[in-house]
């Protein structure tokens, strides 16, 4: 959705970057980066964003916030383009704990290490 490496080795961003914190761009074109040596999304993956992006996990946290808030949006058809005052304040708080040392919590909707909930299955 933000961004693309292919096999050709170019990389590709969503023109809405622009509108997203530095902090949250900069974690998007990392990830991208990281693709031109490792295209998966395996542990070898994360360590090697690690490597480059210490802190990767939190602006990931910090992408989800807008994601969610942008998409919600877009959703309801209200057309409204850049981020909400809402987006801001939570963005704000989000980078306050960061700084502080504070753990980022989960974004809605998932566990505690930021995995999709899924519901258990039902017996028939």
């Amino acid at each position: 959705m933000w961004g693309t490496c292919g096999k050709d080795g170019v990389g590709r961003g969503n023109w809405r970057l622009v509108q997203l914190p530095p902090a949250v761009m900069e974690y998007v074109v990392a990830h991208e980066v990281c693709h031109l040596v490792d295209r998966s999304h395996s542990r070898p993956f994360g360590r090697l964003l690690g490597g480059v992006m210490p802190d990767w996990r939190e602006r990931k946290a910090l992408l989800e916030i807008w994601e969610g808030e942008y998409l919600s949006r877009e959703e309801m058809g209200t057309g409204a383009t850049g981020p909400s005052r809402q987006q801001k304040r939570q963005t704000a708080n989000l980078l306050l704990d960061v700084r502080r040392g504070l753990p980022i919590p989960a974004p809605p909707g998932t566990g505690r290490r930021g995995r999709p909930r899924v519901p258990p299955a039902r017996q028939l």
